[in-house]
């Protein structure tokens, strides 16, 4: 409980002020006034569009399916119906989550607030947090730790959540078979779950390509979106 109201203090003396900034990116506003209608816009339709062109930023070239990112946004348009404090607190939120789950695992008091702080402060975190539009960035971090350091059943789930927020989320489940293993026999314990949620998410993804029902992201774009970025 110690660890979780560190986290909650610490994030919100660096960051808390976003609470109060607006939409910064012009495809942060498009969003923003697409969450106001979100009575009329089905979950389904959310959860299965191009998030480049919900976030009125694509241009169909590489089309961007991230079910939980739009997942995210749509709850954030509902909080706050559409008002830019509701996606900022999101990823205030998910910081302090990432937060805990990284410095969680850290044996010893004194080596654990170091953990948390550096997590917290590091420059890196500063764009991923204030940014609404690297939202996926933010999910895949939380997802992605939660999955490397969370024992038991639940860790092939996160790396299924993790892949379903952002691309690079594929390599989740490798580095979660591997990290923190110092057997072959644990790595293989661990690759059954991990397998199975990486052939999961691949079917899925392809799947719902195939058929037409999520935008096909297959090497890099659709061939027709291909071809109309080169018409």
């Amino acid at each position: 409980m110690r660890l979780i109201l560190g986290a909650l203090f610490l994030v919100g003396l660096l960051y808390g002020p976003s609470l109060w900034f607006g939409f910064v990116r012009p495809s942060e506003l498009a969003l923003g006034q697409a969450m106001v209608a979100v009575d009329s816009l089905s979950l389904f339709d959310a959860l299965t569009s191009d998030l480049s062109r919900l976030n009125g930023d694509g241009d169909g070239f590489r089309p961007d399916w991230q079910p939980l990112v739009a997942l995210s946004y749509v709850l954030d348009g509902l909080l706050g119906g559409g008002s830019p404090w509701s996606f900022h607190l999101s990823n205030l939120l998910l910081m302090v989550a990432l937060c805990v789950l990284a410095a969680g695992r850290i044996p010893g008091g004194a080596s654990r607030w170091l953990v948390l702080v550096l997590v917290v402060a590091h420059p890196m975190q500063t764009a991923t947090v204030l940014d609404i539009s690297a939202r996926g960035e933010l999910l895949l971090a939380v997802f992605g730790t939660a999955a490397l350091v969370v024992r038991g059943s639940w860790a092939p789930v996160w790396a299924f959540m993790a892949m379903a927020a952002h691309p690079v989320g594929i390599l989740v489940p490798v580095l979660a078979v591997f990290a923190g293993s110092v057997s072959v026999e644990r790595a293989r314990s661990r690759l059954l779950g991990h397998g199975l949620a990486l052939i999961a998410w691949v079917s899925l993804r392809v799947g719902l390509g195939a058929i037409g029902v999520v935008p096909d992201t297959r090497f890099w774009g659709s061939e027709q979106s291909v071809g109309a970025a080169a018409a």
